[in-house]
């Protein structure tokens, strides 16, 4: 969460313009991450029930704070808020908060497999796999049909092109939580890591373009971080006050990014950008970045403290 508030921060508030490897970087492995770690936290089987508890404290929530956004965006004015919002819809990043919608579209993936499988073998993993990489296949092949035969209607209303995108790591978790132990294995190997490091450096550096080489790029990023995360594991520990920090805005992932779109425009410091010089500053810009998003963080903890003294409005604003 930090990097995506970071990277929001750099743009939305900042108003950088120019290239530094290191948020380019950033700009790669963030939401690729996300997905991942939500598949690694989702079950195997997606079940009904599972599928009721996403809706009810994940996208109720994410529409809420949704129109809530837009009714501040348009100067509290409920025709300008209308207008928003439905301009969102029709939009692939709906107003930023694309995240959870697409997430939504994935666990219906993911249910409407786990249903098939059950119907062919019940309760066996390899068949679910199989029937994800089929879906996971099909939505490329989708996306590619919707630009270049629908004028991109799809992607306008149902973040298709991001969906095809990231579904691949959503999947490449719930595949490492089924098999754990080889990844374990594979992120405790020294020569995996290296391997990873070169990977991504080859592919960052000198290959450009196509939707595969940006999907290889951010799968290898992905690899990459989780490598470092896995090498100092003591360092991210929750015996560590780090490690503490981190597990707890990681358990409030959902109310930062829901909240800190509103902090964002109370925060924009726009001269940052004009006046200062990327190519020989952007150690300085990162820090201040860095900083601006760790206040915004923190206000976003402090609200959801707040909201959370009424249960109800707290699973209504931010869910569970």
């Amino acid at each position: 969460m930090i990097m995506v508030v970071f990277s929001h921060v750099l743009n939305s508030c900042f108003s950088v313009k120019g290239n530094v490897a290191i948020w380019d970087v950033v700009g790669i492995v963030q939401m690729p991450l996300f997905f991942f770690v939500s598949g690694l936290f989702s079950q195997m089987f997606m079940s009904w029930k599972s599928f009721g508890k996403r809706l009810l404290y994940v996208l109720w929530p994410t529409i809420a704070i949704f129109i809530l956004f837009a009714f501040t965006v348009g100067q509290y004015s409920c025709m300008s808020a209308l207008g928003l919002v439905f301009h969102w819809i029709q939009e692939e990043y709906k107003g930023g908060y694309w995240f959870t919608f697409a997430l939504l579209l994935m666990n219906i993936v993911h249910l409407l497999s786990s249903e098939i499988s059950k119907v062919i073998k019940p309760l066996d993993n390899r068949w679910n796999v199989v029937f994800l990489i089929i879906f996971a296949i099909s939505l490329i092949l989708l996306k590619d049909w919707d630009y270049s035969a629908n004028n991109g209607i799809l992607n306008g209303w149902f973040s298709l092109r991001l969906v095809a995108s990231y579904f691949p790591f959503y999947l490449l978790g719930i595949i490492c939580k089924w098999r754990y132990s080889l990844f374990d294995k594979i992120m405790t190997s020294s020569w995996c890591r290296g391997a990873f490091i070169v990977a991504f450096f080859v592919l960052f550096y000198f290959l450009e373009g196509s939707f595969y080489v940006a999907l290889m790029k951010k799968a290898m990023g992905l690899l990459v971080v989780f490598s470092i995360f896995h090498a100092y594991s003591s360092f991210f520990s929750r015996s560590t006050f780090c490690g503490r920090w981190l597990s707890y805005v990681g358990r409030k992932t959902l109310s930062i990014y829901l909240l800190h779109y509103f902090f964002l425009k109370g925060m924009s410091f726009p001269q940052i950008g004009a006046l200062a010089d990327v190519q020989s500053q952007w150690v300085l810009i990162s820090l201040l970045a860095l900083g601006w998003a760790v206040i915004i963080i923190v206000f976003c903890l402090l609200t959801n403290v707040l909201v959370s003294v009424s249960q109800p409005l707290h699973r209504l604003l931010l869910g569970k």
